[in-house]
């Protein structure tokens, strides 16, 4: 495991050298070319981990083996703390399986929300619904009136019109 670490982390540091390199605006390009052997996903990533947090990291190889390259870079995400990314190595080192949601879930926490609604009852649906017709009942009355008064100025407007 430590030599896939190390690996892992050598990879990451000479995709961005050769990033460092090659000119503003030509590094998709370069992936794309397929000059190296990997997906185009996978380069961006480990580039990213590194520029964000790898390259200055002194975490043990061993546990960079047990995350993809997809999980690295989310832990160099604007925000994460040191702390955070301790948590998902404690993880690793006790021998949890890391995917990129359990990840995600360790350095930003949880997107699921609770469903904290309450059911209505029948009787409190029916008073809302009434609720709303009226208020529907309202606006109808509303514009309405406004049409009357609209249809009145285009009627004066045409008889001043046929008075010129």
């Amino acid at each position: 495991m430590n030599c896939v670490g190390q690996s892992l982390r050598a990879v990451a540091a000479n995709l961005s050298d050769i990033k460092s390199n090659i000119k503003p605006g030509n590094w998709r390009a370069f992936l794309k070319s397929g000059a190296i052997n990997c997906s185009e996903r996978f380069a961006v990533d480990l580039v990213s981990a590194y520029t964000n947090w790898l390259g200055g990291s002194d975490i043990e190889d061993n546990l960079l083996a047990s995350l993809t390259p997809r999980s690295l870079a989310l832990m160099g995400s604007k925000g994460v703390t040191d702390k955070e990314r301790q948590k998902v190595f404690e993880a690793v080192g006790n021998g949890e399986r890391m995917t990129e949601a359990t990840v995600r879930g360790l350095v930003k926490g949880s997107k699921k929300k609770g469903n904290k609604s309450v059911q209505k009852t029948e009787s409190q649906k029916i008073k809302s619904l009434k609720e709303k017709i009226e208020t529907y009942k309202k606006v109808i009355s509303n514009l309405q009136d406004e049409n009357k008064k609209l249809s009145k100025l285009l009627s004066n407007r045409e008889k001043i019109d046929s008075l010129v």
